[in-house]
């Protein structure tokens, strides 16, 4: 294994979709890590830069001090201690893997018992949901969410909505951020995300992603999502905003998106994690998640383990 040039590695810029993509195609993963906006919109919050490195990319978040699992073939459990072992040396991260599949753990357990630390949580996994079943909402666990999207029909009978694009970004942009102050005033989550946001939108033209708008009769933003489709059949819901005045309209944001998408033939929904909050996380579990994508992270070993 070749020597690790560590001042080599830059920031995620719109100008390296194309390797990232060449790269992402290969693991055709469900992640919503494996997919390139996100990478792209989260990359300055956490400080993640890249690297081209016998054939895959090394993807550091400097700010965490943790490596993404490498984007292209996978190396051997040797040969991925080999790498994360440079870069603590070079870089003194923590030692730390994220996001490495369920599938590698399962199929390499003992070499990598060996080497790392495996831990899982269900904080780390993301929600995959079926298009169809968001589309159609069928079955009584729906019902409540049926109802609400009724309800506002009934409420709002001259709400409509319109593609996110960026004649419409900037004004989506200030809605998403109002939405958020509104939450929780001075979190780091909902800072962290705002910058996320900010990037995202300022970008919106020049990227693979798209969106849509909700408005009231009188043309004001009251909910929004934004999404795009990686390698894999799976679409994953990178922000979705909703103003909680508009009684039902969380709820018909989501069904416009998983009805579009559907309509296009994909067949999941990535909405991604719940971050371990109990609030979130019964959102999320409320719409009936089709499975939840089990992720790993790894920790290297010290010597005198």
């Amino acid at each position: 294994m070749k020597d690790l040039n560590i001042d080599d590695f830059n920031p995620i810029e719109l100008a390296d979709s194309d390797i990232f993509r060449e790269k992402l195609s290969i693991l055709n993963r469900r992640s919503c890590e494996c997919n390139f906006n996100n990478l792209f919109f989260w990359s300055p919050v956490y400080d993640q830069q890249y690297l081209e490195f016998e054939g895959r990319l090394l993807v550091c978040a400097f700010a965490i001090n943790e490596a993404m699992f490498p984007i292209g073939p996978p190396f051997s459990p040797a040969e991925l201690a080999a790498v994360m072992k440079k870069l603590c040396c070079r870089k003194q991260l923590c030692g730390w893997v994220y996001d490495v599949p369920e599938e590698y753990v399962d199929e390499n357990r003992k070499a990598l018992e060996q080497y790392f630390h495996i831990e899982t949580s269900e904080d780390y996994y993301d929600y995959i949901y079926s298009a169809e079943s968001l589309t159609e909402l069928q079955g009584e666990r729906l019902n409540k969410k049926r109802n609400l999207i009724h309800q506002f029909h009934h409420e709002y009978p001259n709400a409509y909505s319109e593609p996110l694009s960026g004649q419409n970004a900037a004004e989506a942009l200030r809605f998403a951020l109002a939405i958020n102050a509104l939450i929780s005033a001075g979190t780091d989550m909902l800072e962290d995300e705002g910058e996320a946001l900010k990037r995202a939108l300022a970008n919106f033209d020049k990227l693979t992603a798209e969106g849509l708008v909700l408005r009231d009769s009188e043309g004001k933003i009251i909910a929004f999502a934004m999404f795009s489709q990686g390698f894999s059949d799976t679409a994953d819901v990178h922000f979705e905003k909703a103003d909680r005045e508009y009684k039902g309209a969380s709820q018909v944001i989501n069904q416009l998106t998983a009805e579009l998408l559907h309509n296009r033939g994909v067949k999941y929904i990535n909405r991604e994690q719940d971050l371990g909050l109990p609030g979130l996380r019964q959102a999320k579990h409320s719409y009936e998640p089709e499975f939840l994508l089990k992720r790993y992270r790894l920790g290297l070993k010290k010597k005198e383990e």
